[in-house]
């Protein structure tokens, strides 16, 4: 059983991956990247997974802080942009520069931070009334409509980071 759970993980986080440098292509205009970016999908998944374990790991010493609230925002808004440049700079397989990615970043890791500030205060108290009020199916679906917001944070943010640079990029005269 270990085999086949850790088996379905690596292969949803690929899957997961390989959708989320569909978005990037996609949002940047950029010509369709065939097998070569497979490589830069799986590595783009092992920064993602090592970004979560330091986010697990660092939670603890955020403790040890004092808590206000823009410090907290800002602790933890610095390695999500950071972890966001890297990951689309290898989902694009380094084809947009890093300069022109750091909009994009920036807004990912702003959403990132928000969404979990505001789920962090939401979720618990959603899932535990739709578990007590449906059982479990309702704890799912609770947490599956956690995702999609998660996934739509992504393709605005992919998307709002390719049009700011776009809008910052004179055009050539005609």
């Amino acid at each position: 059983m270990t085999a086949l759970g850790l088996a379905l993980l690596v292969m949803s986080v690929t899957g997961f991956t390989r959708t989320l440098q569909r978005t990037f292509v996609a949002a940047w205009d950029l010509p369709r990247p065939g097998l070569f970016a497979f490589g830069w999908g799986v590595l783009g998944a092992a920064v993602l997974v090592a970004g979560v374990v330091v986010l697990v790991l660092v939670a603890p010493l955020m403790q040890a802080l004092p808590n206000p609230p823009l410090l907290t925002a800002l602790v933890r808004l610095a390695p999500s942009v950071g972890l966001w440049w890297v990951v689309q700079w290898m989902l694009l397989g380094g084809a947009v520069g890093w300069r022109a990615l750091l909009p994009g970043a920036a807004v990912t890791g702003l959403g990132q931070v928000v969404v979990m500030a505001v789920s962090g205060l939401y979720l618990p108290q959603v899932v535990g009334r739709q578990a007590e009020r449906f059982g479990a199916i309702g704890a799912a679906f609770v947490v599956v409509s956690w995702l999609v917001v998660l996934g739509m944070l992504l393709v605005v943010a992919a998307v709002a980071g390719a049009e700011l640079r776009r809008c910052r990029t004179p055009r050539a005269p005609r």
